[in-house]
């Protein structure tokens, strides 16, 4: 497969990867879809951020984000 990989500061390449492969219980396969890049070369993930709540209501911030309630795409916690 394709993937951009990092190869260090300021360096991105996309490059043949192999597959990625779950090897134990905590791994992850996350596909990343779209990003955004502000002038200074930071990562601004702003546009997916669909609910800031405080870090009392996690607990409902997690559940409205596992089911997909009030078009929910990312939950940020702030205290």
């Amino acid at each position: 497969m394709r993937a951009n990989v990092w190869s260090g500061r300021n360096t991105v390449q996309v490059e043949n990867v192999p597959d990625p492969k779950i090897l134990n219980d905590r791994d992850a396969i996350v596909k990343i879809s779209s990003t955004a890049i502000i002038k200074n070369g930071d990562i601004d993930p702003s546009f997916v951020v669909t609910h800031r709540l405080g870090l009392d209501l996690a607990p409902e911030g997690f559940e409205t984000f596992k089911h997909k309630q009030d078009e929910c795409v990312k939950v940020v916690l702030k205290p």
